[in-house]
């Protein structure tokens, strides 16, 4: 992913080379379960449409480190 900062909030692109079902712009962003951003845009990468582009903005002092993972989990 890559990453910016700005003020409170911390941006990411996360590229996903499976479906994300489920996933949509304005979807919440959860650490361990607790809701700390939002899904701010979703696309087709334009060099490989098998993968996927999410680019969320959460929370600046939310615990992401270079090694966190981000996957998707059905809530509800």
């Amino acid at each position: 992913g890559r990453y910016t900062a700005s003020a409170n909030w911390a941006d990411y692109e996360i590229r996903f080379s499976q479906a994300v079902t489920g996933l949509s712009t304005g979807g919440a962003v959860q650490y361990n379960g607790i809701t700390v951003g939002t899904v701010r845009e979703l696309s087709l990468a334009p060099e490989d449409a098998r993968q996927v582009i999410a680019r969320i903005r959460i929370q600046a002092d939310a615990p992401v480190r270079e090694d966190t993972v981000a996957r998707l989990q059905l809530s509800g």
